[in-house]
């Protein structure tokens, strides 16, 4: 039997924490959070190359602030 180390990693990576596990039953869990404290949002673009593949983007409160004010600079 594996233990709960074991059934979880963290990945970090450019202020995104990315956490995942497995349950008893093998079911995998996938908590996603960033470092900049705001709300993380789906971006509901279905990016996977493959029919058996799952692939999402996210964002965050912040990221979307930050790029709208880039944006907004631009025009």
């Amino acid at each position: 039997m594996m233990t709960q180390e074991q059934r979880t990693r963290t990945l970090e990576i450019h202020g995104w924490k990315v956490y995942a596990g497995v349950d008893e039953d093998g079911h995998l869990d996938i908590r996603i959070l960033h470092t900049d404290g705001t709300q993380v949002h789906d971006l509901a673009a279905d990016i996977a190359t493959d029919s058996d593949e799952w692939a999402e983007r996210f964002t965050t409160s912040a990221i979307e602030a930050a790029h709208n004010e880039r944006t907004r600079e631009e025009v």
